[in-house]
């Protein structure tokens, strides 16, 4: 578990980007070193982790990733979705991953 006070959280962004998702697109059984929000700009999609039902997410919806989490992101409709993403910390030093944020 990460404990974290205000004071310590300075966010620093790794990758910040948008993406088209193509009808049915997913990204399976993925793993990321860092956290991660994903912002649902258009589109319907699933996300899954073993051990948990998937969750459906629409249009307005951000969802938050832990780091080394197995996960998968699938796109459900038809038309080209889009999607926003941070890949970021929430300190300047150490990483959620390792539990060694401050």
């Amino acid at each position: 578990m990460v404990f974290l006070t205000l004071e310590a959280i300075q966010p620093v962004i790794r990758i910040a980007n948008y993406h088209a998702v193509a009808a049915y697109h997913s990204w399976p059984n993925r793993h990321i070193p860092d956290l991660q929000l994903i912002f649902i700009v258009a589109g319907s999609y699933e996300y899954g982790e073993e051990g948990l039902a998937p969750s459906r997410l629409s249009p307005g919806e951000i969802l938050w990733i832990e780091p080394g989490r197995c996960h998968t992101l699938r796109h459900l409709g038809a038309q080209t979705g889009f999607i926003t993403g941070l890949h970021f910390e929430l300190t300047g030093v150490g990483a959620w991953a390792a539990g060694d944020t401050g």
